[in-house]
């Protein structure tokens, strides 16, 4: 009985292991195919519960806004499906959403594992693959597999997925996002850029477009396919396109939340210049911090603005949303998916309005939003700035602090204006060496301001025209100069650098006194070029017999910047001297360098006169005026003369706004001839005056 019992426990032991060793060996089975089990799931998933637009209708393609620019174009139809199979009707989005028993995140989830349909085509097909997909992050890929003979190109290699972001996520699971299409490709890279030097890897770029995607992967840049129907070109703000872009930037906000990982989301015109996650790290009880559009601060410090006096519009254009806010960011989606037509920053700035409250236990300025239940905090406008605060009122600067960001905002003249502000302060690093020494050489002038920028500023808050006199003045006076400037330029076949600029009175976009309502901007004030010229205009193509070649211009700060140190060390000093007197040169032949780089020449002289005498310099790197007022004669040909002043009466931009209709002015580069016909081909045949319209 007793051998019995033994072997009966044997047999029982036995048959233990080996449904231990079955039980093992289909958990590893499991596990070995879970990938492809749950790919052919979700494909199948996908196939009978189509969700056109993931999410409830939002595309994931985003592109920032802030600032004015050219109209862009889209198609008729207001946001891209992310199905491959094409885009739903509101009534069908609707429809899902009240079949689906999932909340938006869920859904977005469930969706993006759908495959690529038609692999390497532009738009159309989604890129989104189902977090824990097998596919990794692979900066350089294309490049790597170009050289070894590989298949080439592959966006389906670039699929956004969990352990993507997972792979470049801080250890606090915080990643730092922007995005943009082809056609605002050098700012992702000026973006990244500035990223990297401050040592920071958690970041990942978005891609709306195979051509971007494809560069930047080349650039081993963390990149991610964002395919969209979009165009490639330039979004004006306030076009449909810039509305479409907004709300596909709260739809990745949504995803990444949902993923589980905290997103620090910028627009692509914003600048890294110091390392945010420090600063994020002071307020781990902020579920949202945002920047704003306040032109004012409210604290003396670095710490947060002071809500509700700092209770002016919420500027998404840089948010930090941590996982904790993803029903927020669902809720955001769903009122802009219900409206084509609002704003996403409005929307935004409705919902976390709605009950909002101080929290009196506190001292680091968070406070209440969204119905009491999320915790936000408004990012200091001096350090988080926005274009005015940093580029007008250089308000980090009077603080004696250092930003930690600036987004190209309250700005003029569109893309290029954009551009040229960040390249004023010498942070646009997306620049080919070719720009600081151009073909041709630079040509520098230094500006005269007549002693005019103490009386320019108007009296305070008066918004009649009259007190606007001493603006125009200076800004007339600066002007005049940049014209002789553009001449002598032009006539030697070099870029114009122009000097930096000064104005009595700030510009906006509705009647004011001299300051925007509620800024701290102190009058007169160093102003962007931009709030002058009109620097679309400058750059754009137009047929040369009507209006002459073109004359490219660089920013007042090139020779400061670091990447023009060849042209800095090679800079030929030119001074206007009376005609007669000892080692002044006419226009008969060419001058002569006197000792410390300096050439002396006859004023008034033609464009002619300037050639042959300046011959002997056509390869030194910079002519730098030290007065052109009078360096500058006439055209020998009237008809260049003629050119000349069709191609440059449209160069300036307007001044806005007094309490008329219309309220604005018009600056002309031509104001002192008499008489002439103006842009607007009104006769001018008196001294300049301020005249608003039309």
């Amino acid at each position: 009985m007793a051998g019995a019992g033994g072997r009966s426990r044997s047999t029982r032991l036995a048959a233990a292991a080996v449904m231990v060793g079955a039980l093992v060996g289909l958990i590893f089975l499991g596990y070995t195919l879970r990938q492809p089990v749950l790919q052919v799931y979700w494909a199948v998933y996908a196939r009978l519960h189509p969700m056109r637009d993931v999410g409830e209708g939002r595309g994931l393609p985003g592109l920032p806004g802030g600032g004015a620019g050219p109209h862009g174009r889209v198609g008729q139809h207001g946001r891209t499906g992310l199905h491959a199979g094409g885009r739903a009707t509101r009534a069908e989005r609707r429809s899902h959403r009240q079949r689906s028993s999932d909340g938006p995140g869920e859904a977005l989830l469930k969706a993006i594992d759908v495959e690529l349909a038609g692999e390497g085509a532009s738009t159309g097909a989604e890129p989104l693959r189902r977090p824990g997909a097998r596919t990794h992050l692979r900066p350089g890929g294309a490049k790597a597999r170009a050289r070894n003979g590989g298949g080439g190109f592959n966006a389906s290699d670039y699929r956004l997925s969990r352990e993507m972001v997972a792979a470049v996520a801080s250890k606090d699971k915080l990643v730092l996002v922007t995005f943009a299409n082809h056609h605002f490709g050098d700012f992702a890279r000026n973006w990244v850029s500035h990223v990297r030097g401050l040592g920071l890897a958690n970041y990942l770029v978005g891609a709306m477009d195979d051509r971007l995607l494809q560069e930047l992967a080349e650039d081993g840049v963390n990149t991610f396919a964002m395919r969209s129907d979009v165009s490639l070109d330039d979004a004006g703000w306030g076009s449909p396109t810039f509305h479409k872009m907004g709300r596909e930037k709260i739809a990745l906000i949504e995803l990444f939340t949902v993923m589980g990982f905290d997103i620090l989301i910028t627009d692509v015109d914003a600048v890294w210049l110091r390392d945010p996650l420090p600063y994020i790290a002071r307020f781990p009880d902020a579920d949202i911090l945002t920047s704003s559009d306040h032109l004012a601060n409210t604290t003396d410090g670095d710490g947060l603005e002071r809500w509700p006096v700092a209770a002016s519009a919420a500027n998404i254009g840089i948010m930090l949303f941590r996982v904790a806010a993803r029903k927020l960011a669902e809720e955001w989606n769903k009122v802009l998916d219900a409206d084509e037509k609002i704003w996403d920053q409005n929307a935004f700035n409705d919902i976390f309005r709605r009950v909002t409250k101080e929290d009196e236990t506190r001292s680091d300025g968070l406070f209440w939003v969204f119905d009491g239940t999320l915790r936000m905090g408004i990012l200091p406008v001096a350090l988080f700035a926005g274009g005015h605060t940093f580029f007008a009122q250089r308000m980090a600067e009077r603080m004696a602090l250092e930003p930690y960001a600036v987004h190209a905002t309250f700005q003029f003249s569109g893309t290029p204006g954009k551009r040229h502000r960040l390249r004023e302060r010498m942070v646009w690093d997306a620049d080919p060496p070719e720009y600081y020494d151009p073909p041709g050489g630079l040509m520098g002038f230094r500006m005269d301001y007549g002693g005019l920028i103490n009386a320019s500023a108007p009296p305070r808050d008066n918004m009649q025209l009259a007190s606007f006199a001493g603006h125009f003045e200076l800004v007339n006076h600066q002007l005049l100069q940049i014209r002789q400037a553009l001449a002598i330029a032009g006539a030697l076949g070099r870029t114009l650098i122009i000097p930096e600029l000064w104005c009595g009175a700030d510009r906006y976009w509705a009647p004011h006194g001299g300051v925007i309502p509620g800024a701290a901007l102190q009058l007169p004030f160093r102003c962007p070029i931009d709030h002058v010229l009109d620097l679309e205009q400058m750059i754009k193509k137009l047929p040369e017999d009507e209006f002459g070649p073109n004359v490219a211009y660089r920013e007042h700060s090139l020779l400061a910047n670091p990447r023009a140190k060849a042209a800095r060390g090679d800079i030929i000093n030119i001074t206007t001297c009376v005609a007669g007197s000892k080692g002044c040169t006419g226009g008969s032949g060419p001058a002569r360098e006197a000792r410390g780089g300096a050439v002396r020449l006859e004023a008034n002289l033609t464009d002619v006169q300037l050639r042959a005498a300046l011959e002997p310099f056509r390869r030194r790197k910079v002519l730098m005026y030290d007065d052109v007022r009078a360096a500058f004669g006439a055209f020998a040909d009237p008809a260049d003369a003629e050119r000349f002043e069709t191609r440059t009466k449209i160069y300036p931009s307007i001044w806005c706004c007094v309490n008329q209709h219309p309220g604005h002015v018009w600056y002309d580069l031509w104001w002192d001839k008499v008489p002439r016909v103006d842009r607007h081909n009104r006769n001018i045949t008196g001294p300049w005056d301020p005249l608003t319209g039309p």
